[in-house]
């Protein structure tokens, strides 16, 4: 690279373009969820499904995945080569290909061609990532290699999905598993490690302290292949299948409690006490919902899986990511975000829960997007600021 290039990308311009795109992505991804959500109230023409697949898509991988290697980036590698910034340039343009095109075609050939650029660009990133970790600390290095590990696992389930589709086999149960696939090892695995990554203790007392969270890390890594159990028990409910997933989620809660006790205050200080509530939480519902009923409900009713992956996304990544990205906001909107995040998840599983509390359904799905409304207005304002600010703050 020469001087003048490698200039300009360690200069804020080529951070602060990055964090804008995110925070587009991040814009119309909360604009698309909104209107899905007034769908219910007043029905319109729409393919719900087509925009459905552009939503969750664009939120999250134009922002929790995007906002999340920004940060990792900025915080532990300082400058972008030519190569990694290529790479990053075809992941944007592979989200916005997904969604400009599901909206038209759904999962159509040139949505295909789209998010199979940004895999393909995200697993080639994941391999230079795992092996650019290694001037890192232990833990945070075995981090970042445990999501790109991860990285590379998910995308096997896209691929056997394709096989699997060209083989008639689309409306079996080993389609759906494909799916989950690589749902559950992108968010309980890429995800995840890199939030770890920038959420851990960076600071230590001495050397056998990194080494014990260092090797933790593999056993919370242990935990995510083992919960995995989950999304075989929503096809196959077996003793066998609940036994290995409420292990794997009793092994990461276990881990979790130990740094709790050990380095709470660096934790909170990073996240904030609520934050730690909510994660703390994630891992004692994946162990209730290893057994009926929870397992039988969630798998079942749709207002149940979709209050669990709010949960897991509005209330864990997001204001994590929020919080770091752009600090004065959230700290001037944490209680009504807090407030809206709950009112909205529990009201997705209120119906369920008081069958004859005598609410029509038009009511019920009124309120759901009024407390909508209220958390997207909010998201709207932080990922606005983004798109002004002229930093990337970190803490």
């Amino acid at each position: 690279m020469n001087k003048r290039g490698d200039a300009w990308l360690k200069r804020n311009e080529a951070w602060l373009l990055w964090q804008r795109i995110t925070a587009i992505f991040a814009i119309c991804g909360t604009l698309v969820g909104l209107m899905l959500r007034g769908y219910f109230v007043y029905p319109f023409r729409i393919h719900f499904h087509y925009w459905l697949h552009a939503h969750s898509h664009v939120m999250l991988l134009g922002w929790i995945y995007n906002a999340l290697l920004l940060l990792i980036y900025r915080r532990f590698f300082h400058s972008l080569s030519r190569f990694t910034l290529l790479l990053i340039g075809c992941l944007q343009v592979g989200v916005l290909g997904m969604l400009v095109f599901f909206p038209i075609q759904g999962y159509g050939p040139v949505a295909i061609v789209f998010s199979s650029m940004h895999l393909l660009s995200a697993d080639i990133l994941a391999i230079y990532l795992y092996r650019n970790a290694a001037t890192l600390s232990l833990p945070i290095r075995r981090a970042i290699r445990l999501s790109s590990l991860f990285q590379l696992i998910a995308s096997l389930g896209p691929f056997a999905l394709a096989y699997i589709m060209t083989h008639g086999g689309a409306n079996t149960p080993l389609y759906q598993i494909s799916i989950y696939f690589y749902l559950h090892f992108l968010y309980n695995g890429v995800f995840f490690y890199l939030m770890l990554a920038l959420w851990i203790p960076e600071n230590y007392v001495n050397a056998k302290e990194q080494r014990l969270y260092g090797g933790m890390l593999y056993a919370m890594g242990v935990g995510t292949v083992f919960t995995f159990a989950h999304v075989i028990l929503a096809q196959r409910a077996t003793i066998y299948w609940s036994i290995l997933a409420a292990s794997g989620s009793m092994l990461q809660l276990l881990v979790w409690v130990i740094w709790l006790y050990l380095w709470s205050n660096q934790l909170r200080k990073r996240a904030g006490s609520i934050l730690i509530w909510v994660f703390t939480a994630k891992f004692v519902l994946q162990m209730i919902g290893s057994f009926s009923p929870l397992r039988e409900i969630v798998a079942t009713q749709r207002f149940w899986l979709m209050a669990y992956l709010h949960f897991i996304f509005l209330g864990i990544f997001t204001p994590f990511l929020i919080r770091l990205l752009q600090p004065r906001i959230w700290k001037s909107v944490v209680p009504a975000y807090w407030t809206f995040w709950m009112l909205t998840e529990i009201c997705l599983l209120l119906p369920y829960l008081l069958i004859d509390i005598g609410i029509s359904q038009h009511v019920w799905y009124s309120c759901i997007f009024a407390f909508y409304m209220g958390l997207a207005t909010l998201l709207l304002m932080g990922f606005s600021q983004m798109l002004f600010t002229r930093q990337i703050a970190l803490e």
